[in-house]
């Protein structure tokens, strides 16, 4: 998987993305089976390139790639990323900025545009996802997410799981699909107060 040259950025995620699976497979499996999997995905024995977008569908051949060697069923995989992602940022430069858009998981996820432009104010090629909060209680929510990429749903419920455990909240969640008005996906979040 190379970089792709500046152009397509609508359907490219950047490299920080697939580094971050790679060091997801090194920390969680260890050094042989990431070498396996690049082996088998035929990956350069080279880093990602951070900054540089790589294109959505050697991304997504990468997971599911990943999801055959490690035998787990294919939303496995984007599940533990999502949680991956969220403890990932934390400990560098993004855990202010996590900070910083919400002190309580229904703050920032309420946020998670406000999140989503300031990374693209850095990163213009991010094409984040977009999201809206409806039907908030004081022990609920509802977290509509829409993304022009297929599959993210798992995804999404490792980040509300991780950040669950960021805020010392007990949730439970229901994922549900909607294609009405357009096609996204659709989260209830609850949780006990304490």
């Amino acid at each position: 998987m190379r970089p792709r040259q500046k152009t397509g950025y609508f359907t490219d995620m950047l490299g920080r993305v697939s580094k971050a699976v790679e060091d997801l497979v090194r920390s969680r499996f260890g050094d042989d089976v990431w070498h396996r999997i690049r082996t088998r995905v035929v990956l350069p024995d080279q880093p990602f390139m951070p900054l540089s977008p790589y294109d959505d569908q050697s991304t997504y051949g990468f997971v599911a790639t990943a999801s055959a060697e490690l035998g787990t069923p294919m939303k496995a995989v984007p599940e533990q990323f999502g949680a991956f992602w969220i403890e990932y940022p934390a400990v560098g430069a993004y855990g202010e900025l996590l900070n910083s858009v919400g002190r309580t998981l229904p703050k920032l996820l309420g946020n998670l545009n406000l999140m989503h432009a300031r990374l693209k104010s850095s990163f213009p090629e991010l094409s984040p996802p977009s999201s809206r909060v409806t039907d908030e209680t004081p022990i609920s929510i509802v977290l509509h997410s829409h993304s022009e990429r297929a599959g993210l749903a798992p995804l999404m419920v490792g980040v509300l799981r991780e950040l669950s455990n960021r805020f010392g909240v007990a949730i439970s969640r229901e994922v549900a699909r909607s294609e009405h008005p357009v096609p996204h996906n659709i989260f209830r979040v609850s949780w006990e107060i304490s």
